[in-house]
């Protein structure tokens, strides 16, 4: 039998589409070095200057501050001592007392010095009134409450506090977290390729566009929210009547969408804030220290008037339900009227240097360190 003679129309096709790969790889090899010839930068957060303050880390943390960071972070100077929270290294060996104050961006003192957090000024009012105590303030900006647990509970055999306050803003039924985002974006491009390819960078950020320039929105929409806490969501049995009466006179003040504040009578929101607690009551048994949730409010008035009140007895259920502590300062705030309690003029969530004070006066009253 004879050899198959070659089909010139298969040899064509074959040299036509190596010609195609040959020209399509020239294309983009061009498309790249015209990007490193002009300096495009694709990726949104290079430039920022939060991004060596912060390290990715391992759920439920997800980042954290390096150790022994200094700088600023939102046009906050701060030092970041070797256990990854803002101020001086923890007092060895241990004071009689040790305070430890869980919380956000609040508590953390986001334009204030570390001098003027409430965290602090705490410490000197209790050493003016001859008590020996340390209060550190392992706030970290963003955090919500299974973070700060999380924190709380790696930091434990340095620390070993005999109490802890709980900081809850009432935007900790969400995601609020700028520095989270910036962590998340930046896995995007933690491929190996993707991370020295400019032109896989302008790729992946079109891809993602929405996730990385609204990753706060995105988080919160409703479905996406279940999906990625999921697990973290304590059901509220229909037997707690109070607590779900009070849910419901949110949902009746507060349109839905309207938030943070309708967020408080959603049952998933009211019950990742409880499954949060709930982890901090089980650490609280094992080791045995009291713990306070002191609840800040947002900075904001309608009508000379605080409007989200009706949120607040739903923070005050979840606390009191495991037995802790309760305070909350918006009775000692909302006189000196709320939006001058600001640090910045149309920032609602963070206290000025005067409502620290005002803050750790309440709690250096407080019936907690009894």
């Amino acid at each position: 039998m004879s050899a198959r003679a070659p089909n010139p129309k298969t040899g064509s096709w074959q040299k036509n589409a190596a010609l195609l790969v040959v020209s399509v790889l020239g294309s983009l090899l061009l498309v790249e070095g015209a990007m490193r010839a002009f300096d495009v930068r694709p990726i949104p957060f290079e430039n920022s200057r939060h991004r060596k303050s912060i390290r990715p880390l391992a759920p439920p943390r997800d980042y954290g501050f390096v150790p022994g960071y200094s700088g600023e972070i939102a046009e906050t100077p701060i030092a970041i001592n070797s256990l990854g929270f803002r101020g001086a290294e923890p007092a060895a060996p241990a004071p009689a007392t040790r305070i430890v104050v869980l919380g956000d961006s609040v508590a953390f003192g986001l334009f204030v010095s570390e001098e003027e957090t409430f965290a602090r000024q705490l410490q000197h009012k209790l050493a003016a009134a001859n008590r020996v105590a340390e209060v550190s303030n392992v706030s970290v900006p963003g955090y919500d409450t299974h973070q700060e647990v999380a924190f709380l509970e790696e930091l434990y055999p340095r620390l070993r506090p005999q109490h802890v306050v709980l900081q809850v803003c009432l935007n900790d039924v969400s995601v609020a977290s700028p520095l989270l985002g910036l962590t998340m974006v930046s896995q995007l491009y933690s491929g190996a390729l993707t991370s020295r390819s400019r032109l896989l960078q302008w790729l992946t950020t079109q891809y993602y566009r929405r996730r990385i320039e609204q990753f706060n929105n995105w988080s919160n929409d409703a479905e996406v929210f279940l999906e990625n806490h999921r697990n973290f969501v304590s059901p509220i049995p229909s037997r707690e009547s109070e607590l779900l009466a009070r849910m419901a006179r949110v949902r009746e003040a507060f349109p839905v969408g309207e938030n943070p504040p309708a967020w408080f009578g959603d049952p998933v929101r009211v019950g990742w804030l409880r499954h949060g607690f709930e982890q901090l009551a089980e650490h609280r048994e094992r080791h045995g220290f009291s713990v306070t949730v002191l609840l800040v409010p947002l900075f904001e008035e309608f009508e000379g008037k605080y409007p989200f009140g009706l949120v607040h007895p739903v923070v005050e259920h979840e606390a009191r339900r495991l037995g802790f502590g309760f305070l909350d300062v918006t009775g000692e705030l909302e006189p000196r009227g709320m939006k001058k309690m600001r640090a910045r003029e149309f920032d609602n969530v963070h206290p000025s240097a005067e409502a620290h004070a005002l803050i750790a006066a309440a709690l250096a009253q407080g019936a907690w360190l009894k």
